[in-house]
């Protein structure tokens, strides 16, 4: 038994870790969604996070940016999401974002 789990748990983490590199892609019932996180002079935030609130049912979803501000996320396409976006100095609500199609670009810029 205690080998049975052990061998189960190993699967997992192989999979995990051979998927984690792969570039994500739209699906029918996703779109990817590409951020890009910038301060008022157009330099990139690392390490900042937004949240993705879905008005549909609540659910969130998050994403913190690399060093070129960036990450992607995949969002059920059809719902309308609460844009927020938080670092360490302050936390800003953002308006609505309607995801219509499989790709989608968001831009966020914020003050200091």
């Amino acid at each position: 038994m205690k080998k049975t789990a052990f061998i189960i748990l190993m699967l997992m983490l192989i999979i995990g870790v051979k998927t984690q590199g792969q570039p994500l892609k739209p699906t029918k019932t996703e779109a990817l969604v590409n951020t890009t996180v910038t301060n008022e002079s157009k330099k990139p935030m690392e390490g900042d996070q937004v949240f993705f609130t879905s008005k549909k049912n609540s659910q969130k979803y998050k994403g913190v940016t690399n060093s070129e501000g960036k990450f992607s996320i995949l969002l059920p396409i059809g719902d309308t999401y609460l844009v927020e976006y938080k670092n360490f100095t302050e936390n800003v609500k953002y308006k609505e974002f309607t995801i219509p199609a499989e790709t989608c670009t968001l831009f966020l810029g914020h003050k200091y």
